[in-house]
């Protein structure tokens, strides 16, 4: 089916640089970049940007949103903070693959400055979950990290469309 090969491009091509390895070569650049599985398909992809420490009348979040792709279709669904409405949408091939594009581009560093991550101040990433149960996750920014984390040093682009995407989904409540 397309839409099974369509998967299995994407993240066969789905580059992310990274292991925090500085080569003089390319004036400090993030080294050379690792590949996500060879022919892994993703089953899911999900964006959290929450973990707050604000008051227990406010949700601890502002993003939470989970792609899910399926050889049936995609599918996007966000968190409500009112546990009788729902937050979701379809999610098109042209989606996907604006969306493996901006994840193709992330650079990645591991994380090896724990003193310096800030504390209750939330944490940010992208998590791709393939369909053989392998789970990558990524930080879009440095608070609340442990050395090792893979940190993205150029989100801008994957946060601005992902923010987009859940700011424009359709809200049903019952």
């Amino acid at each position: 089916m397309k839409l099974k090969s369509l998967i299995t491009i994407l993240i066969s091509g789905l580059v992310i640089f990274g292991c925090g390895n500085k080569d003089k070569k390319n004036n400090g650049a993030p080294g050379p970049g690792i590949v996500i599985g060879q022919g892994d398909q993703v089953a899911k992809f999900k964006y959290y940007n929450g973990g707050f420490d604000v008051p227990d009348s406010e949700p601890d979040w502002l993003n939470d949103m989970t792609i899910t792709f399926t050889t049936t279709g995609f599918y996007v669904e966000g968190k409500h903070e009112d546990s009788l409405c729902t937050r979701g949408d379809s999610f098109t091939e042209a989606q996907a693959d604006q969306l493996f594009a901006l994840a193709s581009a992330l650079q990645v560093t591991q994380f090896t400055n724990p003193a310096s991550s800030v504390q209750d101040a939330g944490v940010e990433f992208i998590e791709i979950t393939n369909t053989n149960g392998a789970v990558h996750r990524y930080y879009l920014r440095d608070s609340e990290l442990s050395s090792g984390d893979l940190l993205a040093i150029n989100p801008e682009q994957i946060r601005d469309f992902l923010q987009d995407l859940e700011e424009g989904l359709p809200t049903a409540c019952q």
